[in-house]
Protein backbone atom coordinates (compact mmCIF):
# COMPACT_ATOMS: atom_id res chain seq x y z
CA UNK A 1 0.00 0.00 0.00
CA UNK A 2 1.75 3.09 -1.35
CA UNK A 3 0.20 6.62 0.54
CA UNK A 4 -0.96 9.72 -1.66
CA UNK A 5 2.00 11.60 -0.60
CA UNK A 6 4.45 9.21 -1.87
CA UNK A 7 2.57 8.91 -5.26
CA UNK A 8 2.71 12.77 -5.27
CA UNK A 9 6.06 12.75 -4.08
CA UNK A 10 7.44 9.98 -6.61
CA UNK A 11 5.57 12.43 -10.02
CA UNK A 12 7.42 15.38 -8.61
CA UNK A 13 10.44 13.40 -9.32
CA UNK A 14 9.63 12.55 -12.90
CA UNK A 15 8.76 16.17 -13.81
CA UNK A 16 12.05 16.98 -12.28
CA UNK A 17 14.21 14.78 -14.33
CA UNK A 18 11.96 15.60 -17.49
CA UNK A 19 12.78 18.67 -16.90
CA UNK A 20 16.80 18.25 -16.74
CA UNK A 21 16.25 15.90 -19.96
CA UNK A 22 14.85 18.43 -22.02
CA UNK A 23 17.36 21.43 -21.27
CA UNK A 24 20.02 18.88 -21.83
CA UNK A 25 18.49 18.16 -25.29
CA UNK A 26 18.48 21.54 -25.88
CA UNK A 27 21.91 22.32 -24.88
CA UNK A 28 23.73 18.94 -26.66
CA UNK A 29 23.69 18.06 -30.09
CA UNK A 30 26.29 15.31 -29.00
CA UNK A 31 24.22 12.07 -29.01
CA UNK A 32 26.78 10.11 -26.51
CA UNK A 33 26.17 12.75 -24.03
CA UNK A 34 22.08 12.99 -24.75
CA UNK A 35 22.78 8.97 -24.30
CA UNK A 36 24.42 9.54 -20.86
CA UNK A 37 21.87 12.04 -19.72
CA UNK A 38 19.49 9.72 -20.56
CA UNK A 39 20.88 7.02 -18.30
CA UNK A 40 21.65 9.97 -15.61
CA UNK A 41 17.93 10.31 -15.30
CA UNK A 42 16.96 6.82 -15.23
CA UNK A 43 19.38 6.34 -12.45
CA UNK A 44 18.01 9.29 -10.99
CA UNK A 45 14.77 7.91 -10.80
CA UNK A 46 15.38 4.26 -9.62
CA UNK A 47 17.02 5.51 -6.74
CA UNK A 48 13.93 7.79 -5.68
CA UNK A 49 11.43 5.37 -6.95
CA UNK A 50 9.04 4.35 -4.50
CA UNK A 51 10.15 0.51 -3.34
CA UNK A 52 6.67 -1.73 -2.33
CA UNK A 53 6.83 -3.76 0.69
CA UNK A 54 7.31 -7.77 -0.16
CA UNK A 55 4.28 -9.64 0.90
CA UNK A 56 5.09 -10.94 4.79
CA UNK A 57 3.39 -13.80 6.38
CA UNK A 58 1.56 -14.29 9.25
CA UNK A 59 4.64 -15.25 11.60
CA UNK A 60 6.42 -12.21 10.07
CA UNK A 61 3.59 -9.84 10.57
CA UNK A 62 2.96 -10.67 14.13
CA UNK A 63 7.12 -10.63 14.51
CA UNK A 64 6.92 -7.12 13.23
CA UNK A 65 3.86 -5.87 15.27
CA UNK A 66 5.73 -7.08 18.04
CA UNK A 67 9.11 -5.34 17.10
CA UNK A 68 7.09 -1.86 16.37
CA UNK A 69 5.36 -1.58 19.80
CA UNK A 70 8.74 -2.86 21.65
CA UNK A 71 10.49 -0.51 20.00
CA UNK A 72 7.41 2.14 20.23
CA UNK A 73 7.61 2.20 24.16
CA UNK A 74 11.60 2.46 24.27
CA UNK A 75 10.70 5.77 21.82
CA UNK A 76 8.26 7.15 23.88
CA UNK A 77 10.47 7.28 26.94
CA UNK A 78 13.48 8.61 25.43
CA UNK A 79 11.90 11.44 23.19
CA UNK A 80 8.20 11.31 23.80
CA UNK A 81 5.33 11.16 21.18
CA UNK A 82 6.60 14.55 19.22
CA UNK A 83 9.78 13.72 18.87
CA UNK A 84 9.43 10.54 17.81
CA UNK A 85 9.23 9.98 13.95
CA UNK A 86 8.69 6.96 11.43
CA UNK A 87 11.99 7.07 10.42
CA UNK A 88 13.34 6.40 13.85
CA UNK A 89 10.94 3.55 14.20
CA UNK A 90 11.67 1.86 11.20
CA UNK A 91 15.29 2.13 12.01
CA UNK A 92 14.90 0.77 15.15
CA UNK A 93 13.20 -2.26 13.85
CA UNK A 94 15.18 -2.95 10.59
CA UNK A 95 11.63 -2.54 8.08
CA UNK A 96 11.39 -0.23 5.16
CA UNK A 97 9.11 2.90 5.77
CA UNK A 98 6.89 1.47 3.27
CA UNK A 99 6.49 -1.50 5.21
CA UNK A 100 6.01 0.39 8.74
CA UNK A 101 2.49 1.87 6.86
CA UNK A 102 1.05 -1.78 6.10
CA UNK A 103 0.31 -1.81 9.97
CA UNK A 104 -0.19 1.49 11.01
CA UNK A 105 -1.85 4.62 8.71
CA UNK A 106 0.33 6.83 11.28
CA UNK A 107 3.01 6.56 14.46
CA UNK A 108 0.10 8.11 16.45
CA UNK A 109 -2.02 4.91 15.58
CA UNK A 110 1.06 2.66 17.00
CA UNK A 111 1.04 4.70 19.56
CA UNK A 112 -2.33 4.07 20.88
CA UNK A 113 -2.35 0.99 20.35
CA UNK A 114 0.97 0.61 22.58
CA UNK A 115 -1.64 2.20 25.20
CA UNK A 116 -4.77 -0.02 24.62
CA UNK A 117 -2.31 -2.85 25.11
CA UNK A 118 -1.50 -1.31 28.87
CA UNK A 119 -4.98 -0.64 29.64
CA UNK A 120 -6.18 -3.77 28.65
CA UNK A 121 -3.37 -5.61 30.85
CA UNK A 122 -3.98 -3.34 33.46
CA UNK A 123 -7.78 -3.61 33.17
CA UNK A 124 -7.96 -7.40 32.57
CA UNK A 125 -5.38 -8.27 35.93
CA UNK A 126 -8.06 -6.61 38.03
CA UNK A 127 -10.68 -8.33 36.77
CA UNK A 128 -8.97 -11.51 37.27
CA UNK A 129 -8.21 -11.00 40.98
CA UNK A 130 -12.08 -9.71 41.75
CA UNK A 131 -13.34 -12.97 39.71
CA UNK A 132 -10.75 -15.02 41.76
CA UNK A 133 -11.70 -13.72 44.83
CA UNK A 134 -15.50 -14.54 44.25
CA UNK A 135 -18.58 -12.68 45.02
CA UNK A 136 -17.25 -11.83 48.40
CA UNK A 137 -15.43 -8.88 47.39
CA UNK A 138 -16.69 -5.89 49.80
CA UNK A 139 -15.88 -2.12 49.94
CA UNK A 140 -12.59 -2.22 51.53
CA UNK A 141 -10.89 -5.29 49.25
CA UNK A 142 -12.22 -3.56 46.38
CA UNK A 143 -10.96 -0.48 47.49
CA UNK A 144 -7.23 -2.17 47.90
CA UNK A 145 -7.20 -3.71 44.85
CA UNK A 146 -8.49 -0.34 42.73
CA UNK A 147 -5.77 1.11 44.65
CA UNK A 148 -3.10 -1.69 43.84
CA UNK A 149 -3.91 -1.32 40.23
CA UNK A 150 -3.16 2.99 40.74
CA UNK A 151 0.41 2.33 42.36
CA UNK A 152 0.68 -0.46 38.96
CA UNK A 153 -0.22 3.06 36.65
CA UNK A 154 2.28 4.67 38.21
CA UNK A 155 5.35 2.43 37.19
CA UNK A 156 4.35 2.52 33.84
CA UNK A 157 4.97 5.36 31.07
CA UNK A 158 1.54 6.40 31.69
CA UNK A 159 2.11 9.35 34.07
CA UNK A 160 5.24 11.01 32.35
CA UNK A 161 3.11 10.25 29.26
CA UNK A 162 0.20 12.13 31.14
CA UNK A 163 2.36 14.95 32.51
CA UNK A 164 4.56 16.10 29.22
CA UNK A 165 0.97 16.48 27.24
CA UNK A 166 1.41 13.49 24.58
CA UNK A 167 -1.87 11.99 25.84
CA UNK A 168 -4.09 14.85 25.39
CA UNK A 169 -2.14 15.41 22.09
CA UNK A 170 -2.41 11.61 21.31
CA UNK A 171 -6.24 11.82 21.41
CA UNK A 172 -6.19 14.92 19.51
CA UNK A 173 -4.27 13.70 16.12
CA UNK A 174 -6.66 10.48 16.43
CA UNK A 175 -9.83 9.96 14.34
CA UNK A 176 -13.14 11.22 16.76
CA UNK A 177 -14.28 7.50 16.32
CA UNK A 178 -11.73 5.45 18.26
CA UNK A 179 -11.31 8.31 21.08
CA UNK A 180 -14.92 7.65 20.98
CA UNK A 181 -14.49 3.89 21.12
CA UNK A 182 -12.03 4.24 24.02
CA UNK A 183 -14.34 5.66 26.04
CA UNK A 184 -17.11 3.17 25.54
CA UNK A 185 -14.40 0.11 26.07
CA UNK A 186 -13.46 1.72 29.60
CA UNK A 187 -17.42 1.88 30.60
CA UNK A 188 -17.84 -1.86 29.33
CA UNK A 189 -15.00 -2.96 31.47
CA UNK A 190 -16.52 -0.93 34.28
CA UNK A 191 -19.72 -2.67 33.76
CA UNK A 192 -17.76 -6.22 34.02
CA UNK A 193 -16.59 -5.21 37.48
CA UNK A 194 -19.80 -4.59 38.60
CA UNK A 195 -21.27 -7.90 37.36
CA UNK A 196 -18.59 -10.09 39.02
CA UNK A 197 -19.57 -8.08 41.98
CA UNK A 198 -23.08 -8.58 41.66
CA UNK A 199 -23.96 -4.92 41.95
CA UNK A 200 -26.93 -3.89 40.22
CA UNK A 201 -26.04 -0.54 37.82
CA UNK A 202 -27.29 1.23 35.57
CA UNK A 203 -25.81 3.05 32.22
CA UNK A 204 -25.35 6.10 33.83
CA UNK A 205 -23.91 4.11 37.29
CA UNK A 206 -21.28 2.78 34.74
CA UNK A 207 -20.49 5.89 32.91
CA UNK A 208 -20.01 7.99 36.23
CA UNK A 209 -17.99 5.43 38.10
CA UNK A 210 -15.81 5.50 34.73
CA UNK A 211 -15.44 9.43 34.81
CA UNK A 212 -14.80 9.02 38.46
CA UNK A 213 -11.93 6.67 37.77
CA UNK A 214 -10.37 8.08 35.26
CA UNK A 215 -10.54 11.64 37.18
CA UNK A 216 -8.56 10.63 40.22
CA UNK A 217 -5.94 8.57 37.64
CA UNK A 218 -5.72 12.30 36.14
CA UNK A 219 -4.90 13.91 39.14
CA UNK A 220 -1.38 11.81 38.47
CA UNK A 221 -0.84 15.27 36.71
CA UNK A 222 -0.77 17.32 39.71
CA UNK A 223 0.62 14.89 42.24
CA UNK A 224 3.54 17.37 42.81
CA UNK A 225 0.97 20.51 43.24
CA UNK A 226 -1.43 18.85 45.58
CA UNK A 227 1.75 16.95 48.00
CA UNK A 228 3.56 14.24 47.40
CA UNK A 229 4.02 13.56 51.19
CA UNK A 230 -0.08 12.40 51.80
CA UNK A 231 -0.74 11.45 47.76
CA UNK A 232 -1.09 8.36 48.44
CA UNK A 233 -3.69 8.30 51.33
CA UNK A 234 -5.45 10.94 49.69
CA UNK A 235 -5.92 8.62 46.94
CA UNK A 236 -6.93 5.57 48.21
CA UNK A 237 -9.41 7.83 50.55
CA UNK A 238 -10.78 8.70 47.28
CA UNK A 239 -11.05 5.24 46.02
CA UNK A 240 -12.77 4.54 49.25
CA UNK A 241 -15.65 6.94 48.71
CA UNK A 242 -16.27 6.03 45.20
CA UNK A 243 -16.51 2.14 45.98
CA UNK A 244 -18.67 2.48 49.05
CA UNK A 245 -21.40 4.17 47.17
CA UNK A 246 -22.06 0.76 45.28
CA UNK A 247 -22.29 -1.07 48.33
Amino acid sequence: MVGKKSIERFYSWVFVAKQRYRHQRLLCIDKDKTSDMILTIKTFLVKRIITLPKALSEHERTAIRIRLKEEGKICLGLYGLKKTTVDELVKRTQIPKGTFYLFYASKELLFFEILMDLHDSLQQSLLSQVQEKGRTVGCEELTDLLYNLFREIEKTFLPSFLASGDLELLMRKLPPEIAREHMKKDDFSVGQLLDLLSIETTKEMIEVFSVALRAIFTSLLHKQEIGEEHFNDAVKMMLRGIVSQLF
